[in-house]
């Protein structure tokens, strides 16, 4: 369920705040069809709309300040520690491919991913225009 609240308002699963605690428990399975000729970008709003009338759903957006991390080397040599390395080349375009991509809600590995999601490496961290901290390597 938190991965189509998700999908339905194309934010990630960790801005999500206030949803119930049954949410990450309980399972549903739910049918639901798209009329002909909807085009792929009404999807959020059916999804909106679905919750809406199945679970009653009641929301709304607003701006909180979070922080954010800037990564940045603690060696005045500009080496990396002995634990990190470089990504190979393959690794690098891959990722530059999914940067180019429209970004969406994440998506656990099990579930179907509409666009986005999570990789447990080479990933970057979700940019915001608020706070700063620095993590250092």
């Amino acid at each position: 369920m938190r991965w189509l609240v998700g999908q339905a308002f194309l934010a990630p699963l960790d801005r999500l705040v206030g949803l119930p605690e049954w949410i990450d428990t309980e399972r549903y399975a739910i049918a639901g069809t798209i009329p002909d000729g909807v085009p792929v970008s009404a999807l959020p709003v059916l999804m909106t709309n679905l919750l809406k009338d199945r679970f009653r759903m009641v929301s709304h957006t607003e701006i909180r300040e979070m922080p954010i991390y800037n990564l940045v080397l603690a060696r005045s040599d500009k080496r990396l520690g002995p634990s990190l390395k470089e990504t190979s080349a393959e690794c690098r375009a891959a990722m530059e491919a999914r940067l180019a991509a429209p970004q969406r809600g994440a998506s656990p590995p099990s579930a179907p991913t509409v666009s986005g999601g999570r990789a447990s490496t080479a990933t970057t961290m979700p940019s915001s225009s608020t706070g700063r901290q620095e993590l250092k390597i």
